[in-house]
């Protein structure tokens, strides 16, 4: 099946385009061919991805858990958990595969939305500067 992904920055457009789709809805669907459709919000963009990694390098300069410092993957880790956790959803643990403890299923920040990362980026500056977080940028 052909594929169309369309993103909609306005009413003016979005009405251009559903009213297109529409047709071509219509079309398939009165031939008794299924349609698929899918409305989601944008996934988080680079410079969200850039900003994330930046504040993170700035805790995994400045901080320490568990009596040690960890690099940026450990952090995301641990802040995404951590957020996930503040908007009152809970992380997945599953016995490890060879039996020797447990693997965290944790969310992926390439899978968030537009909306998540800036909440997630906004989780990871407060938390920063909870901790006492200089941060070399925050815009």
């Amino acid at each position: 099946m052909t594929e169309h992904v369309v993103t909609l920055r306005n009413w003016q457009h979005a009405n251009e385009v559903l009213t297109k789709a529409s047709e071509w809805i219509k079309r398939r669907t009165m031939t008794g061919r299924p349609v698929i459709l899918t409305l989601a919000e944008p996934k988080r963009n680079l410079d969200q991805n850039a900003k994330l990694h930046a504040c993170l390098a700035d805790i995994a300069a400045q901080c320490e858990w568990a009596g040690r410092k960890w690099d940026v993957e450990v952090w995301k880790r641990l802040l995404t958990g951590a957020w996930v956790r503040a908007k009152g959803q809970q992380a997945v643990m599953l016995p490890a595969l060879d039996g020797a403890g447990v693997e965290v299923i944790y969310h992926r920040t390439s899978k968030l939305t537009t909306s998540e990362a800036a909440d997630l980026i906004e989780y990871v500056l407060a938390w920063g500067a909870e901790q006492g977080v200089q941060f070399k940028e925050t815009t």
